[in-house]
């Protein structure tokens, strides 16, 4: 068994899944961007502009491929590369600056323009001619034949052989080798040198060519029609690997990354204009024959498109295959910064010869080869407009991002009309809420989504939306609505708005200098959107849908709700039930209401429809019988049976049960079933009588509880607590004796209001909508259940308060339903199974928690988690979390023998007087405000096996001695270790004992320096008993850079101030320092301080400064020479 699991940050259930799936978009984007120099302005082709690689002119070999409709292309390339003066081509800026390679005009061998369109490069095109030539087939490994004669020198030599003559140039910045550091199989592959490979006795070998198939496309430089090729740009568009491989071991990996004496290249053709094979001779060293390999280039793109910015140096570039288009909103951050105000729009590129292009959003090339686009002029923004470039994710096949504009501010004319560029596409006026703007605000058809803040725009003119937006419009009082109007996203501001009719959402915050809001027809709109409406403001409303509006505005919304007649109903609501008259009526249900109801004894009648619609509740019980039932009450709901079990025949109609096509059974109680028979079956329809049947159910009354002895259709059981006496203060399984609760109803507890104590039996397997809720002074529910329990929605609602006294709710059933999977507000003080299933929230402490009741109150224990041998989490049941406790515990209380770990707040605010720790001697923990607020009094004596206090642990407390234990805890991990606010808060402490030859560590933070607790007494002091006695020192040098919040031997601390904390902590300790001049650090000598030194030692201490200067000056010589000798 693996030590036991501590319990530093509780789960809380679902939460953080969706935080994962976030992050891992948030990677997959950042990744893209970054990882592509094709869009990352910053990356390494990117910095050389538009230099150019100088080549050489030579002879050439005739082509039979060359196609004489690519004769155009070829020529206009030309023609840009005639640009740049070959009488300047030595001053061109543009000239390739070495960067510390081979010069290519050496290595990248002879180019030019043949005869007659020739358009091959180098010697004997068609290889050897001896059969030793290999063709590469892309990916594939082939072993390299290290014996025999291979390919003499001589002919490589004459394949490889380009003399240089007239330059010309590539007008295609360098290419980069593709970037393979992130590879998991190629990013640790050594780069193969000069030198080549000295061979391995028992080794082989092989060589792979990569093409481009196998690589990014963001980081190849690729081959386009019409592009000048040069050897190294073929080297950039395929990744050569050499693999050594030993029998048992990884191949060892080394990739060609230049030419060299060793790996030469053939002919080639000096432009791209089909797909062509290129042979290169690769052998292992000097001594090792060569080898003719043939590769084949493909030339799939069309055309490369460089971007160049307002100093006509390319920005940005990318490639396009025929019919393909690109969205030039990719690159717009290449020109303009994102996130910063601007005042000036950029709005896109145009074609070398001032022409506009077709589309920017879909750029698409009419010709081949390299084309550039220069940059269109900035747009200028009337004065006072604010616009920010702002990125924006993509999801089509790829994931990529584009940049577009938003519209962020205006600091103009507050009287003048605002109208939005058409550049813009999104409203991001986040900080506009203390802004007025008295003019209309116009929004153009370019806008996709807008934003106001929180508080929305302080608009008195109009929204004004462009007819031609695909996403938003507006009406004649100028409210800012979605396209088919459904949904009102900003109201102006006004003395009365108008909702018209269809509107199912509000979005936006209506003004609080709105006074009346008027809706016209059904109500229609979702319950969130009263909340933002000011609860002030006079709501409007048709008469015939006032029910329906007062049940979607309830808590929000009560007495200004009027109808046209400027009159208002008063509904109320109790148990998700809608009445009238003090209860007398009910006259509809909340859309909240679900399960079993009860209706309420103070009911006279139930109106017409009263719970049509509702698709939650499914039983109805009727504990009495003086009602009236009006018209179809369950139209179109989903109620399943109706119960009736009272002598006393409710009054109903012909109709009452009509339409309702998911009842399945009207029961009566066994004892009255004949008087309902009797009576019913001429006043209801035949179909209704049909579903009248017997029922064993009843209900019940015993010592002030009210519960149903509940018998369903299927015959199950339940015995459902419907209400507790308003006096109960404890309840468990022998509240009611001899009866065995099985579910708590809803609001079974609710006027509880002194209920501290809920203990569930085992047999209590659901619990029902709000049953705890009103219980304001609750502080433990704690369920017995360990096979399966549902609970309802809302069931553990406490109050609509974030302040409640709960301390905690501990669940040990293995299987749990949450219906409509709710959440419970009250999911920090939830305990559920580590190995539970279906809870939502809650913190896994444990496999099965206990109470112990000994001490007046309750205390709630877990047993600890530990690890078996093949690493599953199982439960120790010798060992356990003690994790809360209830503030009726008092007095003298001890741990339960084995405690492990006394979690966060267990005994905070209980006034308990003095604490025996029964822990875990090995290694136990004290949490952050364990014992905070206690009446702890006197000495506090703290056993064997001590690890980390937490913050706060025991402030507050009346402490007077504290005693640590001769051993700590053996998790090295996790040291004995004290906050500087562990103690404190009053006046009586006044001494700590130290038993231990180990100084414990103190943990402070950067603001605070430490101490062993404010407000102590002044009186207080440390003391070192039995291994710690005669160790001051030691502990001065352990904690001297603690008590000034410092690392140690931070070389920022002023020597002066950590004397300073030296003397205070000696102090303490009521030691006496040696007089020094200096505080030593842990290893230093102790030099006095009062007495000054002699001369001729202070003369030594002069010379070794001295020398020490000396040496630090030759040491700043020999870097100077360094770093001078790597600049040349």
């Amino acid at each position: 068994m693996k030590k036991t699991y501590k319990l530093s940050i509780p789960y809380l259930g679902k939460v953080a899944v969706v935080t994962v799936v976030s992050f891992s978009c948030a990677i997959s984007a950042y990744q893209l961007s970054h990882n592509s120099s094709i869009f990352s302005p910053r990356s390494k082709a990117l910095e050389l502009k538009n230099n150019q690689v100088i080549f050489s002119n030579q002879d050439q070999q005739t082509n039979t491929h060359q196609e004489p409709d690519e004769s155009q292309y070829l020529k206009e390339n030309q023609q840009s590369l005639d640009k740049i003066s070959q009488t300047n081509l030595n001053n061109s800026p543009y000239l390739f600056k070495n960067q510390g390679r081979v010069d290519p005009t050496k290595i990248y061998g002879q180019i030019g323009l043949g005869v007659n369109g020739n358009n091959t490069i180098g010697v004997n095109p068609n290889g050897t001619g001896d059969g030793n030539v290999t063709v590469v087939i892309p990916g594939q490994e082939i072993p390299i034949n290290n014996t025999g004669t291979g390919i003499s020198n001589e002919v490589v030599d004459k394949n490889t052989n380009h003399d240089n003559k007239t330059p010309i140039v590539d007008p295609d910045p360098i290419a980069r080798l593709p970037d393979m550091s992130n590879d998991l199989i190629y990013g640790d592959a050594s780069t193969f040198t000069n030198d080549g490979i000295l061979q391995k006795e028992g080794a082989s070998y092989t060589i792979q060519f990569l093409s481009t198939e196998f690589l990014s496309k963001e980081s190849v430089d690729q081959l386009y029609e019409g592009c000048v090729i040069t050897p190294w740009k073929l080297l950039c568009n395929t990744v050569v690997i050499i693999a050594e491989n030993e029998e048992g071991k990884l191949p060892k990996l080394y990739r060609i990354e230049d030419y060299n004496d060793n790996f030469k290249i053939g002919s080639y053709p000096q432009y791209a204009t089909e797909d062509f094979t290129v042979k290169f001779y690769f052998r292992m060293n000097a001594s090792s024959p060569w080898q003719e390999y043939e590769v084949t280039f493909k030339v799939e793109y069309q055309t490369r498109i460089s971007l160049q910015d307002y100093n006509q140096q390319e920005t940005g570039y990318f490639y396009l295959k025929k019919e393909e288009t690109e969205d030039l909103r990719k690159y717009y951050n290449l020109i303009v910064p994102t996130y910063q105000t601007q005042t000036q729009i950029f709005m896109g590129w145009k074609n070398e010869d001032g022409s506009d292009i077709d589309s920017q959003t879909a750029y698409i090339a009419h010709k081949k080869g390299r084309i550039s686009l220069i940059p269109l002029e900035m747009k200028d923004l009337p004065e006072g407009y604010e616009v920010q470039l702002q990125s924006e994710y993509v999801f089509a096949e790829d994931l990529y991002t584009i940049y577009n504009y938003a519209f962020t501010g205006y600091s103009g004319d507050e009287f003048a009309d605002i109208h939005v560029p058409e550049e813009v596409n999104s409203i991001e006026m986040n900080d506009a809420g203390w802004q007025d703007f008295y003019g209309d605000f116009y929004i153009p058809a370019s806008i996709e989504s807008a934003h106001f803040g929180w508080s929305g725009l302080q608009l008195y003119g109009k929204y004004i939306v462009d007819e031609n937006n695909t996403k938003y419009s507006s009406n004649e009082d100028g409210l800012l609505m979605n396209k088919d109007q459904t949904i009102v996203y900003q109201t102006p501001i006004a003395d009365a708005i108008y909702i018209p009719k269809g509107v199912t959402a509000i979005k936006g915050i209506v003004s609080w200098f709105v006074s009346d809001v008027y809706f016209d027809g059904p109500c229609m709109v979702d319950q969130s959107s009263f909340k933002n409406i000011q609860t002030d403001t006079i709501i409007h409303v048709p008469d015939e849908y006032y029910l329906d509006y007062f049940k979607k505005s309830y808590r929000r919304f009560v007495t200004n709700l009027i109808n046209e007649n400027g009159e208002s109903y008063d509904y109320t609501v109790n148990n998700n039930l809608v009445f009238l008259n003090d209860e007398r009526e009910l006259v509809s249900t909340m859309d909240s209401a679900a399960g079993t109801i009860v209706i309420p004894e103070t009911v006279e009648k139930i109106d017409d429809y009263a719970f049509s619609g509702n698709d939650k509740i499914t039983c109805i019980i009727f504990t009495h019988g003086d009602v009236e039932l009006g018209h179809q009450i369950f139209k179109d709901s989903h109620v399943e049976e109706v119960n009736f079990l009272t002598k006393d025949i409710p009054v109903i109609y012909s109709d009452t049960f009509s339409q309702a096509d998911s009842l399945k059974a009207i029961n009566v109680s066994i004892n009255y079933y004949e008087l309902y028979d009797d009576k019913w079956k001429n006043e209801i329809d035949q179909a209704s009588f049909a579903l009248l049947s017997e029922t064993d159910s009843s209900f019940q009354t015993k010592n002030g509880f009210e519960y149903l002895e509940m018998y369903y259709r299927d015959r199950s059981h339940a015995t459902i607590l419907l209400n507790a006496p308003t006096n109960l203060i404890q309840f468990d399984e022998n509240s009611i004796p001899g009866v065995t609760i099985t579910e708590i109803g809803q609001h079974a507890f609710s006027e509880c209001k002194n209920l501290k104590h809920v203990k569930l039996s085992k047999h209590i397997n659901q619990i029902d909508s709000y049953a705890f809720y009103g219980c304001e002074a609750l502080e433990s529910i704690f369920s017995e259940n360990t096979d399966s329990i549902t609970i309802q929605e809302n069931a553990l609602e406490i109050t609509d308060s974030w302040l409640f006294d709960l301390r905690y709710m501990a669940f040990n059933a293995k299987k749990a339903i949450f219906e409509n999977d709710y959440l419970p507000s009250v999911t920090r003080q939830m305990y559920i199974p580590f190995d539970g299933e279906g809870y939502n929230g809650g913190n896994t402490y444990s496999g099965a928690y206990f109470i112990d009741e000994s001490y007046g109150g309750e205390i709630l224990y877990g047993y600890a988690r530990g690890t078996d041998q093949n690493g599953n989490t199982v439960t120790v049941e010798d060992e356990f979390y003690l994790i809360n406790a209830t503030t009726d515990v008092q007095g003298d209380v001890a741990t339960k023998e084995g405690t492990f770990e006394i979690c966060t707040s267990a005994f905070e605010d209980v006034p308990i007087t003095s604490i025996q720790f029964n822990m875990t001697d090995d290694m136990y923990w004290i949490d952050d405000y364990a014992f905070y607020g206690t009446n702890l009094t006197g000495e506090l004596v703290l056993p064997d096996g001590l690890g980390p206090i937490g913050q706060v642990a025991f402030y507050g407390s009346n402490i007077s001695k504290v005693i640590f234990p001769k051993n700590y805890g053996n998790d090295t991990d996790y040291p004995a270790r004290l906050w500087t606010n562990t103690f404190g808060g009053d006046e009586s402490l006044s001494e700590i004992v130290f038993q231990n030859a180990t100084p414990i560590e103190l943990f402070y933070n950067e603001f605070t320096e430490y101490t062993f607790g404010d407000m102590a007494s002044e009186d207080f002091h440390i003391t070192l008993s039995g291994a710690a006695k005669g160790l001051e020192q030691k502990y001065i040098d352990a904690w001297k850079y603690r008590f000034i919040a410092c690392e140690d031997n931070d070389p920022s601390v002023n020597e002066e101030k950590l004397n300073q904390s030296v003397k205070k902590i000696a102090g303490l300790l009521g030691y006496t320092l040696p007089e020094t001049s200096t505080q030593p650090d842990n290893n230093q000598e102790i030099v006095p301080d009062v007495e000054k030194a002699p001369e001729d030692n202070q003369q030594e201490v002069n010379d070794e400064e001295d020398q020490n200067d000396q040496q630090d000056e030759n040491k700043q010589e020999a870097l100077e020479n360094e770093v001078d000798e790597n600049d040349n």
